[in-house]
């Protein structure tokens, strides 16, 4: 994909509100990580792929998962960019609609104590 088209679907994206982001990003907020300084919304990691929500830093990949991620040919393509982001030494915190609505504590626990993890 050419760096230009990349860039604005990362911004057309940045645009939607989104739910499960809009949870996600309130969920790291309340952890005390700001946007833009800590974390960045809709990131182009090595012109291939936008994540929800990136610490480029600590190379930690936050996705906020609703029901199309679900279906099985989204999964699919979701384990290969897993698996790319992997071999390129970013972690993954892939969490679903379900736990951010109804373990919002559980979800804000597991991104502080990964991040602060990799921070030390």
């Amino acid at each position: 994909m050419k760096r230009g088209s990349i860039v604005g679907m990362a911004e057309a994206l940045k645009k939607f509100k989104i739910r499960n982001e809009e949870w996600t990003k309130t969920i790291l907020q309340a952890a005390g990580f700001k946007e833009n300084e800590d974390f960045i919304h809709q990131y182009i990691v090595d012109d291939k792929y936008i994540v929800d929500f990136a610490f480029e830093e600590e190379k930690i990949v936050v996705e906020a998962d609703g029901k199309s991620h679900r279906k099985k040919i989204i999964k699919n393509k979701d384990k290969e960019r897993d698996n790319y982001l992997f071999k390129n030494g970013w972690i993954i915190i892939r969490l679903n609609d379900k736990q951010l609505l109804k373990e919002p504590s559980f979800c804000k626990s597991l991104i502080k104590q990964m991040v602060v993890g990799r921070r030390n």
